[in-house]
């Protein structure tokens, strides 16, 4: 019997438990977390981990694990994983809707589109589709949204967008009649965090940046910032994957040769469980990224009273204003030095205030309804 409860069916490259892709687990994982109650989800992904080739240890690989209520996963091994047989999967499936994570993967963005043509397709791009990802293989990603352009690839797909200016992009590269549906990521489920302070010595700065280690995470540009501050103990610890090798080699020459005020430590990816203790130990996130659609490390941050130093390219504006934080060009080079060498200034009583602020502002985010009923409407709305 058909369950009451519409089905949807996610695909996407990588999902729990791994955690070394970012955001894109973490959005879905948090989108599952918050509606499971109301939808059923069945997930198709990888066996392994981002950059992992290692099979995840506690799963069944090429069948269904049900691991929660109304949450079942499929989890592909490298050897089984082929357009017949993910056809086969999907051909089985009794489902409503098809949630397609990503734009250029083959097995999860592509041949679901064409394996799911006869039901309800909604595409999040999950920042694929913006100016900074263009600048990045840009001739590539160009003639691949040509060519789906001629083809009408997307013509009957709803896009989720998570900031409107995704729609802008959508349009510009796939025509002005594509359909969106705006649905701002939803922040992880947490039961009640109650705020705890750090302390705040004058002259000392603990910094925490959380994200893979990439060009589009701009890590050699912060490096290069913080090689500019001379006032103050700066320590940076860096929390994420490194998947171009030549890029990390290229940060090391850098922290090598850092003053001697500026400590820089690459300390591995880290896990969710874990990040209670990596933000709680540092004063600030800093992350002046090229560019994000949601930016989960920057709620994670806030939400544990942790101000952020970000670049303006996210969606978390006006952050001077609100008292918690920066966002600031990257074209503005000396404003970062300015702000982080005023941050290692900065005395206990001006930064508990900040941090309280940063705290008290999450609380608003993380308990939003009004973000909770966007989501729900995206699977609803015909």
């Amino acid at each position: 019997m058909k369950s009451i409860k519409p089905r949807i069916l996610i695909f996407i490259d990588w999902y729990l438990p791994g955690y070394k892709a970012g955001g894109p687990v973490t959005s879905n994982a948090n989108l599952v977390a918050h509606l499971k109650n109301e939808f059923e989800f069945y997930i198709i992904t990888r066996n392994t981990d981002y950059c992992e080739q290692k099979p995840y240890a506690d799963v069944k690989a090429n069948v269904w694990n049900d691991v929660d209520d109304n949450v079942h996963i499929y989890y592909f091994s490298k050897e089984q994983l082929t357009c017949r047989n993910l056809k086969k999967i999907v051909d089985s499936l009794d489902f409503d809707i098809a949630y397609i994570n990503g734009i250029y993967s083959l097995y999860f963005s592509i041949f679901p589109l064409f394996l799911t043509k006869h039901k309800k397709r909604i595409v999040a791009p999950r920042g694929m589709i913006s100016a900074h990802t263009l600048t990045v293989e840009g001739t590539k990603k160009r003639m691949f949204f040509l060519l789906a352009k001629l083809f009408n690839l997307y013509s009957t797909i709803l896009f989720h967008i998570t900031a409107i200016e995704e729609d802008f992009f959508i349009k510009k590269l796939l025509g002005k009649n594509m359909k969106t549906c705006l649905a701002p990521n939803l922040p992880r489920m947490v039961e009640h965090r109650e705020y705890q302070s750090v302390l705040k010595q004058t002259g000392k700065l603990k910094l925490v940046n959380v994200a893979r280690v990439a060009p589009e995470k701009n890590t050699l540009y912060a490096i290069d910032i913080l090689a500019k501050c001379h006032k103050g103990d700066i320590s940076l610890d860096l929390y994420g994957t490194v998947y171009d090798h030549n890029y990390w080699a290229a940060c090391r020459q850098k922290i090598e040769q850092l003053p001697e005020n500026i400590q820089v430590s690459y300390k591995g990816s880290v896990a969710s469980d874990e990040l209670k203790q990596v933000y709680e130990q540092a004063h600030f996130l800093f992350l002046p990224t090229r560019g994000e659609n949601f930016g989960h490390s920057m709620i994670e941050s806030l939400s544990y009273g942790r101000p952020v130093i970000i670049s303006d390219q996210t969606p978390w504006k006006f952050l001077e204003e609100k008292g918690i934080g920066w966002n600031i060009s990257l074209d503005d080079t000396d404003r970062f030095v300015q702000m982080l060498e005023r941050c290692a200034a900065m005395e206990q009583e001006e930064y508990h205030t900040m941090s309280k602020c940063a705290y008290e502002y999450a609380q608003c985010i993380i308990n939003s309804d009004e973000v909770l009923e966007q989501n729900r409407q995206l699977f609803l709305t015909e």
